[in-house]
């Protein structure tokens, strides 16, 4: 699935960089606007989780989490890059593990790992500020939309049969969030309609 938005002319150019685009000069007040909208967003979702998090657990089940943690940080690292109309998109298998240290630890420790991964993994490709946020942002924000949907419909640890339609569903809507966020951007930074582009 998309990943993070990346200059197939040139990988290394930040996301707000100067372009010509006819008679204006450097990016659209809306790719700003959008960038910094959902990196509040997330920025805030990642704080208030973290605070409400459940952090009392016992030390079999903290090894646990530290272990889907650690995947989650590795999966990000390990990135396919896809051509696709002019752009790089990255895949990844961060989605995989994130999404089973939800149902594992719950929903506030799952997206502060798949959070904080994100930022370490960004960090060490030395990916530009605004980006390392965003991508962390909107990884915060489609995995609590896909974990609210998940336990909404009933599903809670431990996994049975009866749940697994709940977290399918849920698990859909995270790739679906994930996918319009960065999709969103990409269009905007390549000035494409975002409807077809």
């Amino acid at each position: 699935m998309p990943r993070h938005y990346q200059d197939a002319r040139n990988h290394r150019e930040g996301l707000f960089s100067s372009r010509r685009v006819g008679d204006t000069s450097a990016v659209s007040v809306k790719l700003k606007g959008y960038v910094w909208l959902v990196a509040a967003v997330g920025v805030g979702l990642l704080v208030g989780l973290a605070v409400t998090a459940d952090w009392d657990r016992s030390p079999r089940e903290l090894l646990t989490f530290a272990l889907f943690a650690g995947f989650v940080v590795v999966g990000e690292l390990l990135v396919v890059p896809i051509r696709h109309r002019g752009t790089v998109r990255e895949l990844t298998a961060t989605n995989t593990f994130a999404f089973a240290l939800v149902l594992l630890a719950g929903p506030a420790i799952g997206v502060v790992a798949l959070g904080l991964g994100s930022v370490v993994a960004d960090l060490v490709r030395r990916k530009a500020p605004v980006k390392v946020v965003f991508n962390a942002a909107q990884w915060v924000i489609a995995l609590t939309a896909g974990a609210a949907v998940t336990f909404a419909l009933g599903g809670h640890p431990p996994i049975g049969v009866d749940d697994l339609a709940a977290f399918a569903v849920g698990g859909a809507v995270f790739l679906l969030v994930n996918h319009v966020l960065v999709g969103v951007v990409v269009s905007l930074a390549a000035g494409t309609p975002i409807i077809g582009g």
